[in-house]
């Protein structure tokens, strides 16, 4: 049965306190400067963090004029490693056949990839390329974001 009135009474202070505030140091800011070719609806890119996970994604089409500078902001935590990849959808990069795209990335207001994501081959399948940034040691880092291949043991 219920009670009347409560049966303990409430505490006049926090039982504990936070250990830290959040700060702007917490967070870093990932630039992303892209001129798009003459076909603008071809490009998309992608960020993944370590295990995988995908955080961001902006599918093709999303971008509409063609030779425009697009600049994207993301902000990530600064302790966090990260894969930035950029997209093709027909197989020719965003630079020189057909117009004259490039791409710059910048982490924490340090550039870490300028590209012209050439493409030689437009076969019609998708191209990529990859750059990691972050917080990424040595010891979490190269099979993270590469193809592997395990043999049973014998």
């Amino acid at each position: 049965f219920p009670t009347s009135f409560p049966t303990s009474f409430p505490t006049s202070f926090p039982t504990s306190f936070p250990t830290s505030s959040p700060t702007s140091n917490q967070y870093k800011e990932m630039l992303l400067y892209l001129t798009t070719d003459t076909y603008p609806g071809e490009t998309g890119w992608k960020i993944e963090g370590i295990d995988g996970t995908i955080l961001k994604r902006l599918e093709n089409y999303n971008y509409k004029k063609e030779n425009e500078l697009y600049v994207e902001a993301e902000y990530l935590h600064a302790n966090g490693c990260y894969k930035f990849t950029i997209i093709d959808t027909k197989g020719n990069g965003i630079c020189c056949e057909f117009g004259s795209g490039s791409y710059t990335l910048s982490w924490g207001g340090d550039v870490i990839r300028e590209s012209k994501f050439e493409h030689d081959i437009s076969d019609g399948n998708q191209v990529t390329e990859s750059t990691r940034f972050g917080e990424c040691s040595l010891s979490n880092s190269p099979s993270a974001f590469s193809p592997s291949t395990s043999f049973p043991s014998v």
